[in-house]
């Protein structure tokens, strides 16, 4: 036996590692530090940074990428993870913090636009060349792996771009870039995919060949000269932004823009918006998402030109033929190739990047708004549901405002916890109330709980704790509002009302189902039925882990837009990703929907059952006799060569027989 001095030092050492391991074992906790103003996803860059001697010696973690020339910061960073592996937290203890490593991750914000005061000249932020090592000329890093911000679909292509825009005398000179990068991918016989704030959790923006991260094209641009535009634009108002910048973001511009005095805001906003303020506002476009107003069209429907960085590199600006908003002259100064064709131009208003990459466009605003907002939780009642299939709000007991139309009208079902029998419904809806003063501060937004500790516990829950986790969540984060003293909230602009993140504590995951309005009795009833079955189609114990978000637009003239009816319920299943048996629910709703006779789409940009069974989307997008996915291919057809065809493809639009391939009708919808 040792003496005890080497018995204490054994002991001392072997307290050690056992302090090591205990340590070592929390090391799956990561922190992370968020913008509320800002989301992005995609290239984020890791970091080691050592500290020595208890501090003494510090590193710290470049960011330059995220820089502009003569702006240091750039538009500062989105999101900063701290990551402790089990190394770093051993390494701090052995050496009694002498040595204290830390894992990091970092990723820059998006650009926000600046719209300069009314008639004044536009000033663009000086650009410089990529400062990353690794990056090219265009900022195109190699074999650089993409993931959206849920992390569940996942790219590595052989380029990922993070272009800046190029200095120059003016704003043409920013799209540079972008146009050697398409004509590089196009001698290189490589796909092009541009990428937005990674909201999608569809395949449609993973790429194989370069993906281009849009978030430096995020500013605001000048519109054609009034005698350039044509009759029908001249009484609306219309701004033009790159394609990189988020909705909230856009709206944000909107809103403080001043007037041609620069003494008060002029104050606009977008005329819609989805259910959520974070994705940019051309991918929100480019993938059909629904918008916020019953009586609207979705957001891509107020687009009214297109900007292209088209086939080798060269720009087209796209219009429709019956609503053209200018008479060409402007698209001529850009130097961009004027096309005037309705075809081309509903294919490519929700053309999922196949006609090109959006560098900008132009997008109908109006006055700002207040919105006054209710939210009362009532049952899924018969009368609430004859509601929700006639819109007949004059038959709505339980209206804030009795024989009125609202703005918005939005019902979020917990299909679990129920009231009287029936499952709850949070039903929200949004009245005009007025102007917006110039220069009002807006506070006093009623907030949701914090529901990170049930989201998170959601994942690997126990399936028959999902409906008490879920009455948590949902409680949370659906308040009551202006109900009586204690919930009075103030009327406020669009942008206030819908989220510009994601709930803290647990990645998103989403999958939307629209179907015409009038089939919404049978549809509800086929949805919560599938969702009371708890049951897998393998026989597993499963339980739906999200809600129903519910909404009512009206038809989109995008031709992938998933609102195709004329009056349109989109119903989303906002759930949590990583739950074994999620894809087959999704599944199991689509079989519901078709056994019920329901016609419905599903929204290309979100989790959906068409990659499973490609022939079913040429079926669902066969409406009143409208071959919608033919007349996409012969869009693409017209627009664009067959090399170019190429270009603008991706295994995903190949394997739904948007690109490539044509894929037929028939069904596969299983037992």
């Amino acid at each position: 036996m040792g003496t005890p001095r080497g018995r204490s030092f054994a002991q001392a050492v072997l307290a050690s590692f056992a302090l090591a391991s205990a340590a070592a074992s929390t090391s799956c906790y990561t922190y992370r530090f968020r913008s509320a103003n800002d989301s992005a996803a995609g290239l984020t860059r890791p970091h080691v940074l050592h500290s020595f001697f208890w501090g003494a010696t510090q590193a710290e973690a470049p960011y330059r990428h995220c820089a502009l020339a003569e702006d240091p910061g750039g538009e500062g960073l989105w999101q900063v993870q701290l990551e402790p592996t089990g190394l770093d937290i051993v390494a701090r203890i052995l050496t009694l913090g002498i040595w204290a490593p830390l894992h990091v991750s970092y990723d820059c914000a998006p650009q926000r636009p600046h719209l300069p005061a009314e008639n004044a000249p536009p000033i663009f932020a000086a650009a410089q060349v990529p400062d990353t090592e690794g990056a090219d000329r265009n900022g195109c890093y190699s074999d650089e792996a993409w993931e959206n911000i849920s992390g569940g679909v996942r790219a590595k292509p052989k380029k990922l771009c993070v272009p800046k825009p190029e200095a120059g005398p003016d704003f043409r000179s920013r799209v540079a870039p972008l146009e050697r990068i398409v004509l590089e991918a196009g001698q290189a016989n490589l796909p092009v995919r541009a990428v937005g704030a990674g909201w999608s959790f569809s395949q449609a923006p993973a790429g194989t060949g370069y993906m281009v991260d849009m978030r430096w094209f995020g500013e605001a641009l000048p519109p054609p000269p009034a005698e350039d535009l044509a009759p029908a634009a001249k009484a609306l108002s219309f701004e033009h932004f790159e394609a990189g910048t988020a909705v909230d973001s856009v709206n944000y511009a909107l809103e403080t823009r001043r007037d041609e005095t620069r003494t008060q805001e002029k104050g606009e906003q977008l005329l819609t918006m989805g259910g959520s303020a974070g994705q940019t506002w051309i991918g929100a476009a480019q993938t059909g998402t629904h918008g916020s107003a019953i009586d609207l069209a979705p957001i891509a429907d107020h687009v009214w030109a297109l900007h292209v960085v088209g086939e080798g590199g060269k720009r087209v600006w796209i219009e429709s033929a019956r609503r053209p908003y200018s008479r060409g002259a402007f698209a001529t100064t850009l130097g961009a190739t004027y096309v005037r064709d309705d075809d081309v131009f509903d294919a490519a208003l929700a053309g999922l990047g196949a006609f090109g990459v959006v560098y900008s466009a132009v997008v109908q605003v109006e006055p700002i708004h207040d919105y006054e907002r209710h939210r009362i939780i009532v049952p899924l009642d018969a009368g609430l549901r004859a509601v929700m299939q006639t819109l007949d709000f004059g038959a709505w007991k339980d209206s804030p405002r009795p024989g009125q139309r609202p703005y918005h009208f939005e019902v979020v079902v917990d299909p679990y916890n129920r009231i009287g029998g029936n499952p709850t419904a949070y039903v929200t809806t949004l009245w005009k109330a007025g102007p917006h003063p110039p220069g009002k501060e807006t506070s006093g937004i009623i907030p949701s709980d914090n529901v990170g500790p049930y989201l998170r516990a959601m994942v690997s829950a126990d399936p028959r704790d999902v409906p008490w986790l879920e009455g948590k969540i949902l409680s949370g984060m659906y308040k009551s509002i202006n109900t009586g003293p204690d919930t009075k909230e103030p009327a406020a602009p669009l942008r206030y009302m819908f989220p510009k993140g994601i709930p803290q504590g647990s990645k998103p995951q989403s999958a939307e189902f629209d179907f015409p309005r009038d089939r919404f009795d049978q549809a509800i009833t086929a949805i919560l039925r599938t969702i009371d079955h708890h049951s897998t189609s393998a026989g597993d114990l499963f339980y739906y882990p999200g809600a129903l978000g519910i909404r009512f637009v009206k038809q989109t003239r995008a031709l992938l837009g998933a609102t195709i009816y004329p009056d349109t319920v989109t119903v989303e299943f906002a759930g949590i990703p990583g739950v074994a048996g999620l894809d087959d629910f999704y599944q199991r709703v689509n079989r519901a929907l078709w056994a019920a006779g329901v016609p419905h789409t599903q929204h290309l940009g979100q989790a959906n059952t068409y990659m499973a069974c490609p022939q079913e989307l040429h079926d669902a997008f066969f409406v009143d006799g409208i071959d919608r996915i033919q007349k996409f291919r012969d869009a693409r057809t017209r627009f664009l060569s067959p090399s170019a065809q190429a270009t603008f493809s991706s295994e995903h639009t190949d394997t739904l027989g948007l690109t490539g391939a044509p894929v037929g009708g028939g069904p596969c919808r299983g037992p």
